[in-house]
């Protein structure tokens, strides 16, 4: 992580200073690389009844949208594993 430590300073810095986090809107509520698909030149997210496991009331209610990214992320960096495991050097790469 060490090449990235300026940059996520910076970004943390500038997160200090501001007053609120993104606006909460309706998100997808269970986004991974199982909720897209991929037509021709064409990418489609699918599924947006959010996680089954949540209420409804829960599902339908605003949220931050960092919490789609962050499964988002989570999905890529669990795809990296999965590829190569044995190869550490081209998980990192891929993250």
């Amino acid at each position: 992580l060490q090449p990235y430590v300026p940059g996520l300073r910076s970004a943390f810095a500038a997160l200090a200073t501001c007053d609120a986090g993104p606006p909460a809107q309706r998100i997808h509520g269970d986004l991974h690389l199982g909720q897209v698909l991929r037509a021709g030149r064409e990418w489609f997210v699918i599924d947006f009844e959010g996680e089954p496991s949540r209420p409804l009331s829960e599902r339908r209610s605003a949220h931050s949208p960092v919490r789609d990214i962050a499964g988002m992320l989570r999905s890529f960096d669990y795809a990296a594993r999965q590829r190569r495991p044995w190869r550490p050097e081209w998980a990192r790469r891929c993250r």
